[in-house]
């Protein structure tokens, strides 16, 4: 484990229409995630790791959704409201008070389906509907090296929002600290 990580991140902002829902392939369905979803998809597979993290996130506001088929999940995907607070890898003052889409993962044996991009389309659909402002800013991020998600994001309609470069010390079983700054202006580095 390291307990001391410089990251490099690229982020991407949608303040496009609302997309229209997109169906997903034959056998799929999705899921607004809760602790009965998460006991289901999560605890009989014993991936202790997922389980405690998805039920912190929800026990802190964020909102996570899956897509699964009947007995496994395929992918997931987590947003952060005005209302809870940034995601966990980023420092609270760059995304505190936004919408922000975090820790997103498509199973390798599930890729290839569209499942990114509905996840996208669920989540960017949910905000659109439940906010006051139907015009609302919503950010996401990834690694600078995650050629394939920079280019998914892009095709999706979101928008490059510059580059954070963050410092992260980690206190194990205790805490992890995280402190960055966001480049609002810098232009991405070439995929």
């Amino acid at each position: 484990m390291r307990y001391i990580e410089r990251k490099n991140s690229v982020v991407y902002k949608f303040t496009g229409p609302t997309p229209p829902p997109i169906d997903l392939p034959a056998g799929y369905g999705w899921s607004r995630i809760s602790h009965e979803c998460l006991d289901k998809f999560f605890a009989p597979k014993m991936q202790d790791w997922r389980l405690k993290t998805y039920r912190k996130l929800l026990d802190k506001g964020h909102i996570g959704f899956l897509i699964h088929d009947q007995v496994e999940w395929a992918a997931v995907q987590w947003l952060s409201t005005p209302e809870s607070p940034g995601p966990d890898h980023l420092p609270t003052r760059i995304s505190q008070g936004k919408f922000w889409c975090f820790n997103e993962h498509t199973r390798e044996e599930h890729r290839r389906l569209g499942l990114w991009r509905a996840l996208k389309s669920i989540g960017v659909r949910y905000i659109r509907s439940t906010s006051d402002c139907q015009g609302m800013t919503i950010y996401s991020d990834t690694g600078v090296e995650n050629l394939a998600s920079r280019k998914a994001h892009q095709n999706f309609g979101f928008e490059p929002a510059g580059t954070i470069d963050r410092l992260t010390i980690v206190i194990p079983k205790v805490t992890a600290l995280n402190w960055g700054a966001w480049a609002q202006e810098q232009v991405h580095p070439p995929r």
